[in-house]
């Protein structure tokens, strides 16, 4: 399936008056920290890899993110399903992907200043090293996917469930676990209500 990248960033700044990677190199470099601090937890992908450079993860996590707003479109930033947002720049990037090709019209580098990290990750880098760098970002989403999974309150599961059928671990649910303290904008405050430490504000969705 096709997505249109520029399409959603021209909507996206329209309603929030910045680049979406803002806020998502925001989360990236707060989930980039809580890994580096958690280095012995392991996901489904294994371990992270120690050796790559930190600041193609945290671009590659960035890009993650902003792929999944595109592709889950119907959802404001806090709303993301994070097992599904983990895997989001693997499937753009693999070999027998039908998305486009980083740096074409389909995909462009994003404006300054997030044209040079992206560059420096998409285009600079050899594939291999990118492919490596990819999947340790995919396996340190899984990781957090996992660790904020498991310590949602049983009630809020349940009603989650019962009043709208959800059963997935939204981004804002980390906010507590990666020290993010600021009010996250959800589509519906109630369905994170009762987790510790979080502050969620409402907010329509915009695009």
């Amino acid at each position: 399936m096709r997505h249109n990248l520029a399409e959603h960033t021209e909507k996206y700044v329209a309603a929030h008056g910045q680049h979406p990677l803002a806020e998502c190199f925001e989360w990236a470099r707060a989930i980039e920290r809580w890994q580096r601090q958690h280095p012995q937890l392991r996901g489904d992908f294994g371990q992270v890899d120690p050796a790559v450079d930190r600041g193609l993860l945290t671009t590659a996590i960035a890009e993650n993110l902003r792929l999944s707003l595109v592709v889950q479109s119907n959802r404001v930033l806090g709303d993301l399903d994070l097992d599904r947002a983990r895997c989001e720049l693997w499937r753009w990037t693999r070999t027998t992907t039908e998305h486009p090709a980083p740096g074409s019209v389909h995909w462009p580098a994003p404006p300054a200043p997030y044209d040079i990290p992206w560059r420096a990750l998409m285009l600079d880098v050899p594939a291999d090293e990118r492919s490596r760098v990819v999947m340790t970002a995919t396996a340190a989403m899984t990781v957090l996917t996992d660790s904020v999974t498991a310590l949602l309150p049983t009630v809020v599961f349940y009603r989650r469930l019962d009043e709208a059928g959800i059963t997935y671990t939204a981004l804002a649910q980390a906010a507590p676990v990666l020290g993010i303290t600021h009010p996250i904008a959800v589509s519906n405050p109630r369905f994170f209500a009762g987790i510790e430490g979080l502050t969620v504000a409402a907010q329509d969705q915009p695009l």
